[in-house]
């Protein structure tokens, strides 16, 4: 692992699945502000992916009430 790499790593904060096509085209603190809007991203997905099932379970119980 050369010198690029581990600054990479440290700057990239975002270890397991960071996608590392970016750290070639990109430099600095965009990576701490896209690793951020990818976690951000990442919650507001699953809360949303979450509310569907719950609306559509709670909207048939409410029909066969």
């Amino acid at each position: 692992m050369n010198t690029a790499d581990k600054l990479e790593k440290v700057l990239a904060h975002d270890d397991i699945n960071y996608d590392y096509t970016y750290a070639f085209a990109t430099l600095g603190n965009y990576y701490n502000t896209e690793s951020l809007m990818r976690k951000l991203c990442t919650f507001v997905g699953f809360s949303v992916s979450l509310i569907f099932p719950v609306a559509f379970v709670s909207l048939i119980y409410f029909i066969l009430l």
